[in-house]
């Protein structure tokens, strides 16, 4: 992003959170958005969960094995998942699949002029439009990469007992000892400030789309990105935040 469109986002997002509490959204957008967002993602979500914690427990058991450490997987599966790998992956898939989504969307009404037309006619484009898919986004992106953590752990448990006759105590032992409070918020903190960030410039990058086709392609593609670099970036801050406390 140039300098100029960063200004213009934050522009867009003072707009935003003004409407927010200054507008009532529109209710059926945004429970057909919040269905579109979540109940069409459960699907992939759910796949990718089980094979990352299928795979963690494997890799993990093949180097723990060594020093006849096997009842650390459990820990260590929980710690990645919920700090790391969870907000990160599962972020990762919801850019793919809904943010660039979103983009094009916002982008294809942008070519076609809706928003000019929403604007003589004195409609809100924000509570209309941008504020469903936004609110849409952020009740729906934290529960899924909630709903990605347990299903990975759920599957590393599974696979461990089942497959490598892991002991069932110290699978839950390390993690129910050495777990702390500030590791599952900084998860938790983590996908929410990221949805907050890459939900608002998917819409923001949409109207910033040319009048072609093609632009809307190259759009979308930017989006994805910038919302990924996004995503790392907060990674980052968050969790040399969260190690300094």
């Amino acid at each position: 992003m140039k300098l100029i469109e960063i200004f213009e986002y934050f522009g867009f997002l003072k707009a935003l959170i003004y409407n927010i509490f200054k507008t009532k959204p529109n209710i059926d957008e945004l429970q057909e958005q919040t269905t579109l967002y979540g109940y069409n993602s459960l699907f992939i979500i759910a796949i990718v969960s089980i094979f990352i914690g299928v795979i963690q427990s494997l890799q993990l058991y093949e180097g723990f094995h060594l020093f006849n450490a096997e009842g650390f997987i459990g820990y260590t599966v929980f710690i990645s998942m919920v700090k790391e790998l969870s907000p990160v992956l599962g972020g990762l898939i919801l850019i793919g699949k809904n943010i660039s989504k979103t983009t094009a969307e916002i982008s294809s009404m942008q070519i076609s002029k809706q928003f000019h037309m929403m604007d003589l006619l004195k409609i809100n484009k924000y509570q209309l439009i941008f504020i469903p898919r936004f609110l849409g986004m952020l009740f729906t992106f934290p529960i899924l990469i909630i709903f990605f953590t347990f299903l990975s752990i759920l599957s590393a448990y599974f696979t461990s007992l089942v497959f490598l006759d892991v002991n069932n105590g110290d699978f839950y032992y390390y993690i129910e000892h050495w777990i702390k409070t500030k590791d599952i918020l900084e998860g938790i903190f983590k996908i929410t400030i990221t949805t907050f960030f890459i939900g608002s410039l998917s819409l923001f990058l949409g109207t910033k789309v040319g009048s072609d086709s093609k632009s809307l392609g190259e759009q979308t593609t930017k989006a994805v990105v910038v919302c990924s670099i996004t995503l790392f970036l907060i990674d980052y801050i968050v969790s040399t935040i969260f190690f300094n406390i």
